[in-house]
């Protein structure tokens, strides 16, 4: 009869412990790669983050204009600017005067981001009484009264037809193909929506009263900083001095995720600064 030996109890538990030691070892190894999945994924997003916001800020400021006695520049602050956004522009073929009148702009050289809306949106002309001189030139806005359709200028080229309310006196100070640009008021600033910040806008224009969208984010509380240069490079607050914008964007991840160096969960951050000179901006 043969006998079958069995497991003794000193070789079930060396068995224990080395299927134990290299459990806790395979589960480490799985929550550590969790986590580097974890931190690139967040990483990853960050950086996303931030880059849309150096590269959404500067798309919208960088159509402002300044001169000697106007600027498209509303209202500045640290965290926040008010501004003109650029819409659309043109040439103007005709105007006519009345409430409302019309501005008529060449298809052929119109460019529009979208469809001009009544009250929303405001025109600016490029007045010039004299052409022999400068004194008298400057930009005049009148406010759009409805939307744009299609029609014809004088010599029978398709021109986009914009009512506006226009002044006669007004027709009088403007050279036909004089420059338009269409413009509504917008604010981008900080503004904090639960315990998070956020880059947020609205129009102005559409509704005065309306509250901050969230754009991009999470930013720190610091998230969203503005300084405005005057021309020889110092901070201005005075906003027809103001010649350069510098743009500082500071986001933070969703999600906590483990600091450099150390195994402690966190917020990382990321940086990014970008500077926009405005347009047709005089030396001081």
């Amino acid at each position: 009869m043969t006998s079958r030996r069995g497991f003794t109890l000193v070789e079930l538990l060396v068995a224990l412990v080395l299927l134990s030691i290299v459990g806790g070892v395979i589960v480490r190894l799985l929550a550590s790669s969790q986590r580097l999945s974890r931190q690139q994924s967040e990483q990853v997003l960050l950086q996303g983050n931030v880059r849309t916001g150096a590269l959404l800020v500067p798309s919208e400021l960088r159509e402002l204009s300044i001169g000697a006695t106007r600027t498209d520049l509303v209202a500045i602050g640290a965290n926040d600017i008010t501004y003109r956004a650029l819409r659309a522009s043109g040439v103007a073929c005709q105007v006519i005067a009345g409430t409302p009148g019309s501005v008529r702009l060449r298809s052929s050289v119109y460019f529009g981001y979208r469809t001009l809306a009544a009250t929303r949106d405001s025109l600016l002309i490029f007045m010039d009484e004299n052409p022999d001189v400068t004194t008298d030139d400057r930009w005049s806005a009148f406010a759009v009264t409805g939307t744009p359709t299609t029609g014809t200028c004088p010599d029978g080229q398709p021109a986009v037809v914009v009512p506006a309310t226009v002044h006669a006196d007004s027709v009088s100070k403007m050279q036909i193909e004089a420059p338009v640009r269409s413009f509504e008021v917008m604010q981008l600033a900080l503004f904090q929506q639960g315990a998070k910040y956020w880059l947020g806008a609205r129009s102005v224009s559409a509704d005065p009263t309306s509250a901050l969208q969230p754009v991009l984010g999470p930013l720190r509380s610091d998230g969203l900083q503005i300084t405005y240069l005057a021309a020889n490079g110092s901070a201005t607050t005075v906003a027809t001095q103001v010649r350069t914008i510098e743009v500082t964007i500071r986001g933070l991840t969703q999600h906590t995720v483990t600091g450099t160096g150390n195994t402690s969960l966190q917020l990382a951050q990321d940086t990014l600064v970008t500077r926009i000179r405005l347009r047709n901006a005089p030396a001081l």
